[in-house]
């Protein structure tokens, strides 16, 4: 009885050598006489596989240039990591690049209570280390970069970013959550 287990034992391990060998030769054979033909590769839309479609935002106050913090805030060095505040103020009037009544940043600090009595403060994380004597600058993120929408709705709102505004609620200790978008002053609305 022994000698038939082993028996069929083998006879198991040289099917599946042989089946696997077939895939292999069917493949080897497809890549070397197959009849070529070129397709027109397209880009993803970006995707979470657990929320869906999403844009990727750029704001007003994500990039601050090393000669406008040096004005701003003359004192300020920050980690790559660390917490940086911001205070905003409401435009006033239109600028070439920003309509008025959106917020622009006016003060710039690693601790909340620099701001002294500002209205409006988002909290961003620095993204590089930054000093006083820095040229570069200082890139921020606030957590509301990635925005979700519905399936394939991402290119209307990529197409319109010079001319999109974000809503964006701000708490009482800087965070920010982005709460909806509008494209020439008309909220974007998913059906």
């Amino acid at each position: 009885m022994k000698r038939w287990k082993l028996i069929a034992y083998i006879l198991l391990v040289l099917a599946q050598g042989a089946a696997l060998a077939q895939i292999v030769h069917e493949r080897e054979t497809l890549l070397s006489d197959g009849t070529p033909v070129r397709l027109q590769v397209v880009p993803v839309d970006p995707r979470s596989l657990l929320s869906g479609d999403y844009v990727i935002l750029n704001f007003n106050i994500n990039f601050f240039p090393g000669d406008t913090l040096r004005d701003m805030a003359p004192e300020l060095e920050v980690r790559s990591g660390q917490a940086v505040f911001v205070a905003l103020e409401p435009r006033q009037s239109a600028t070439l690049s920003e309509a008025a009544g959106t917020y622009f940043a006016v003060a710039v600090a690693a601790r909340q209570a620099d701001l002294g009595e500002a209205r409006y403060v988002i909290r961003g994380q620095a993204l590089n280390d930054y000093g006083k004597s820095d040229d570069y600058g200082l890139n921020l993120s606030y957590g509301i970069e990635n925005y979700f929408v519905p399936q394939f709705a991402g290119l209307v709102i990529e197409e319109s970013l010079a001319r999109t505004e974000a809503e964006v609620m701000l708490g009482p200790q800087g965070d920010a959550a982005l709460k909806r978008l509008f494209i020439d002053g008309e909220e974007v609305v998913f059906e």
